[in-house]
């Protein structure tokens, strides 16, 4: 915990069973199969090649809770992450947000930002992920009130020299301030990046 208290993020290796983590990846390999750019986070509507994502053209998203049967939300059971929850956003809290979102293979970086402050994200990687395979990137101690990015990073469009990749094996996971400094690496490889996202929040955060 001191350690997400000081950087802003956590490195959780192995935090999903294997069993799980490869009926999960079985349950999202066929999702994108059926929709190929993914769903509309809202409707749950499937996209077409003209999607417009955020995070890029180079993105697809599906909502978790588009996906059948219940083994994609088993990982927020772990009593673990539930206590650490509870300890950083109180007892009255719930999931706001949770997709799966596909880097696509050779897909550009995306620029840095920071979302909502006062939310957690948990980052479960469904893939091996390597250095500059389209992971999300962070700048340690960058969270908690510190300047809006445009106002502390003179180029938010290029890495930063102490940036760090949250790069690991498939079933780890990475807990993390959403206002912290972050951004999207390019996916130099030849494989796409598959990552289940969620976000969680005070039920009096605005």
């Amino acid at each position: 915990m001191q350690k997400l208290y000081d950087d802003g993020f956590l490195y959780i290796p192995s935090f999903v069973p294997k069993n799980i983590l490869g009926e999960i990846q079985e349950t999202v390999h066929e999702a994108f199969y059926k929709t190929p750019y993914g769903r509309d986070e809202r409707t749950g509507k499937a996209e077409n090649s003209s999607r417009l994502v955020g995070l890029g053209s180079d993105v697809d998203v599906l909502p978790v809770l588009t996906l059948p049967g219940t083994k994609s939300l088993m990982p927020l059971n772990s009593s673990d992450l539930q206590e650490v929850l509870n300890e950083l956003l109180g007892e009255e809290f719930y999931l706001d947000r949770a997709t799966v979102r596909r880097a696509r293979a050779k897909s550009k970086r995306f620029y840095y930002h920071k979302d909502q402050h006062g939310d957690i994200g948990l980052t479960i990687l469904l893939n091996d992920l390597e250095k500059n395979a389209g992971g999300t990137t962070a700048l340690p101690k960058r969270h908690l009130g510190t300047p809006p990015t445009l106002f502390s990073i003179k180029n938010i469009n290029v890495s930063q020299p102490d940036e760090v990749q949250m790069t690991g094996k498939a079933g780890d996971a990475y807990l993390f301030y959403r206002d912290i400094d972050h951004s999207r690496a390019e996916n130099l490889t030849a494989s796409d990046n598959i990552q289940m996202i969620f976000a969680f929040v005070n039920k009096n955060t605005r």
